[in-house]
């Protein structure tokens, strides 16, 4: 009666969400992830910079190699969020909300949503937050 218990056991487990969630994230998305959210967020994420915020240093800081790890499955996915909202002030509005010193801020392009959010589902399977 065991082994049967144990053959259903192997025969239900999924080994493609296995597979998802021991593999490391990929180096050249985690690169185009960094390279958007530092420019959109950077500003207040960077210890150190001139317009860094603590409380936001306290949920991540782009200084760290992995500042990813840092963060819960709720605070990478609303960093998602807030990043696919801003596509809905113009860039004139963003420019004036951040006061930046930038040369020029401006909302991010669907296709930087796009790897980022990709980039987060990835992080939330490697981290196996989606099983705690």
């Amino acid at each position: 009666m065991k082994s049967k218990f144990f053959g259903i056991m192997l025969c239900s487990f999924n080994f493609d969400l296995y597979a998802q969630t021991t593999t490391l994230i990929d180096t050249r998305l985690e690169k185009e992830a960094r390279e958007i959210i530092t420019y959109h967020c950077g500003d207040c994420h960077i210890s150190g910079s001139s317009r860094q915020n603590p409380r936001a240093l306290k949920v991540y800081d782009l200084n760290n190699v992995v500042w990813y790890k840092t963060m819960s499955a709720s605070q990478i996915t609303k960093s998602s969020e807030m990043l696919k909202n801003r596509l809905k002030n113009t860039d004139a509005e963003l420019n004036e909300f951040f006061l930046s010193k930038r040369v020029k801020v401006r909302a991010p392009t669907s296709s930087e949503i796009k790897i980022y959010e990709k980039f987060v589902r990835q992080v939330i399977l490697q981290q196996g937050i989606l099983f705690n």
